[in-house]
């Protein structure tokens, strides 16, 4: 995993999610990424949403990240956010600058982990974290067969709220009964909506 991994991506969610997101009428907006790894994407969106806050006017807080996955080390290393140089491939100078202290390793600053817990959940297994406004699954649903990923599509848009996102990876599809489920956003960037 990689901070700002597809930067277009990160761009698609800054222009055509988070605006709609903090249109909605709830404090807490929920967002939740799925199979998190070692943190990177929680994190990332954090800094996005931070961005976002600012430039529009919006409370800095109101956007609360949960990052999941089953392996506990990586989720021990994300709670640690301390990174390599291979996590930074994909950031440009001047976020890497602004969001990081760097030592031989890169450390995180705290403002951009105010608001970002993590937790161990078993994407088949474990019940889901409910009332979400968005949900970043990224490249983590092409390892399950064909059946699991169709019980995660349904379970994903339960976990939504009405008119919630789902962010999928760029190797990554809607078929099936998913795709009547969601609508594309950006189907380039496979943005879609809680239909």
């Amino acid at each position: 995993s990689k901070f700002f991994r597809n930067p277009e991506v990160w761009n698609a969610v800054s222009r055509l999610v988070l605006p709609e997101l903090y249109a909605m009428d709830a404090n807490p907006l929920r967002a939740w990424s799925a199979g998190t790894a070692s943190g990177e994407e929680a994190y990332t969106l954090r800094m996005v949403a931070l961005d976002h806050a600012r430039e529009h006017g919006h409370a800095p807080d109101r956007l609360h990240v949960l990052g999941t996955d089953i392996d506990r080390e990586s989720l021990a290393a994300a709670r640690r956010a301390r990174y390599s140089d291979f996590s930074m491939t994909d950031t440009a100078p001047e976020l890497r600058d602004r969001w990081f202290d760097h030592d031989g390793l890169y450390h995180l600053r705290p403002e951009a982990r105010e608001h970002v817990e993590f937790d161990t959940i078993d994407l088949i297994r474990d019940p889901f974290p409910r009332e979400q406004h968005l949900i970043l699954c990224r490249n983590v649903i092409i390892y399950f067969e064909r059946g699991v990923q169709e019980t995660l599509f349904r379970r994903f848009h339960e976990a939504l709220v009405p008119g919630g996102f789902l962010v999928l990876g760029k190797v990554e599809a809607l078929f099936g009964e998913a795709s009547s489920l969601f609508q594309a956003v950006s189907n380039r960037d496979r943005v879609f909506r809680k239909a």
